[in-house]
């Protein structure tokens, strides 16, 4: 699709510049109607006026991916900015779940050893705990 937007503009432009052309072959006609004299006038006239347009159009056609590159890393930026927030999140949730499962095998350990002291203490006989360690 853009292929022919081009080629539709460059017949255009070209249209135009010929179209201009003509008609400055008229306007600069001299007395001695030399054609060589009117044609050359022509030519000058149309690179003085069309030049410095086609020049600039050359120039933001080079500046064109310029800008594409400058929205492309814009749009990378912002999804490495993502992607780090997401990773500092993950590394604090990691770093909850590691202090949750830390504070549960404190308490584990905590409770299998009030656990060994009762047993001890009733003289070895066994007791119900539901907090009791399995060993197999």
């Amino acid at each position: 699709m853009n292929r022919y937007w081009y080629y539709a503009l460059l017949l255009a432009i070209a249209a135009f510049v010929i179209s201009m052309a003509v008609l400055w072959r008229d306007n600069t006609a001299t007395d001695s109607k030399n054609d060589l004299t009117n044609w050359a006038a022509t030519i000058f006239l149309l690179c003085v006026v069309c030049g410095p347009g086609l020049l600039a159009k050359q120039v933001f056609t080079l500046l064109v991916p310029v800008e594409q590159h400058a929205k492309n890393r814009r749009r990378l930026l912002r999804e490495i900015s993502r992607a780090e927030t997401t990773r500092e999140q993950a590394a604090a949730t990691k770093t909850r779940i590691q202090l949750l499962r830390a504070w549960w095998e404190q308490e584990r350990d905590c409770m299998h050893a009030i656990y060994m002291l009762n047993y001890k203490e009733a003289g070895g006989t066994k007791t119900e705990n539901p907090y009791q360690r399995s060993t197999g």
